[in-house]
C-alpha cells in the first residue's frame, strides 16, 4: 500500500526475457529476485487491464497457449530451471476468491490439571497469529484452539495439522 493504493511489485519483460521459437514463446526471468530488487518496479494495481489469459500476441495467439502456460525461473545456468505454471495453483484452489497468507504460530500443551504431570493424557494445540505483539497475542481470545488428543503424540498431531493447513 502507498497513498492508500494497492500497488504491486513487477518485472517489466521485455524481448531479453523471450525467446521464440514459432508458435511457442519462451518467457525466462531471474530466479530469486528480492522484493526490494532494482529490477523490480511498483506499479499501481489500477494500472492493470487484464490478466495473464487475456493477453494476446500480435499475431492473435494468445500469449498463455503461446508460453504453454508457464514462465521459466533461471540464473542462467538451464540445469537449474525452475518451470513455473500459470496460472498459480494457488488460483485454481481459491476458485475466484482472495487469497490471504497469515502466519501463525502453533503451541502444544500437555495440560490435564493434574499437578505431578505424572497422569497426563491429552495434549492440545492451539495457535495465534504470529504478526500480534506479544501483550495481545498472550490473552485468551486471541489464543485458537485446533485439536486434542489423548492417544497421538506431539509430532503425530503436528503432521495432521500441518497437512490440513496445506
Amino acid at each position: 500500500m502507498s497513498n492508500s493504493r494497492l500497488r504491486a511489485r513487477v518485472l517489466q519483460i521485455d524481448d531479453s526475457y523471450l525467446s521464440r521459437e514459432r508458435p511457442q514463446v519462451k518467457i525466462s526471468i531471474p530466479q530469486d529476485i528480492d522484493f526490494n530488487d532494482h529490477i523490480l518496479s511498483s506499479v499501481d494495481m489500477i494500472e492493470f487491464h487484464q490478466d495473464y489469459a487475456h493477453i494476446f500476441l500480435a499475431d492473435g495467439v494468445q500469449l498463455a497457449d503461446a508460453c504453454n502456460h508457464q514462465l521459466v525461473q533461471t540464473n542462467g545456468n538451464s540445469d537449474n530451471d525452475q518451470i513455473i505454471p500459470l496460472p498459480n495453483p494457488w488460483r485454481i484452489k481459491a476458485s475466484g476468491r482472495i487469497i490471504c497468507h497469515v502466519p501463525i504460530t502453533l503451541y502444544a500443551d500437555d495440560t490435564s490439571g493434574n499437578m505431578s504431570k505424572q497422569f497426563n493424557k491429552h495434549i492440545y494445540f492451539f495457535f495465534t497469529l504470529s504478526g500480534l505483539p506479544s501483550n495481545l497475542s498472550n490473552q485468551e481470545y486471541n489464543c485458537q484452539f485446533l485439536s486434542t488428543s489423548n492417544v497421538a503424540s506431539v509430532l503425530e498431531m503436528s503432521e495432521q495439522i500441518i497437512a490440513y493447513l496445506k
